[in-house]
């Protein structure tokens, strides 16, 4: 009988490597660490901005739970 994998446990194991690693760490910067208002956007490019910044932090939990 095979199990049933888990949301979170798909993402670890995208995640648990070299190369997730250096992707997340890659949207760290890209994606986290920049505001997500800049002059002249439009409130829907900066909730689009806010949205993906939710979609990587989900990620990050997902891992962290996963660790403890």
């Amino acid at each position: 009988m095979s199990e049933e994998k888990t949301e979170i446990d798909m993402v670890k194991a995208v995640f648990s490597n070299d190369k997730g690693r250096e992707l997340l760490d890659y949207w760290d910067e890209i994606v986290n660490m920049k505001p997500s208002f800049h002059p002249g956007n439009t409130a829907e490019q900066t909730a689009f901005n806010e949205g993906v910044r939710s979609f990587y932090l989900a990620i990050v939990t997902m891992l962290e739970d996963t660790h403890g």
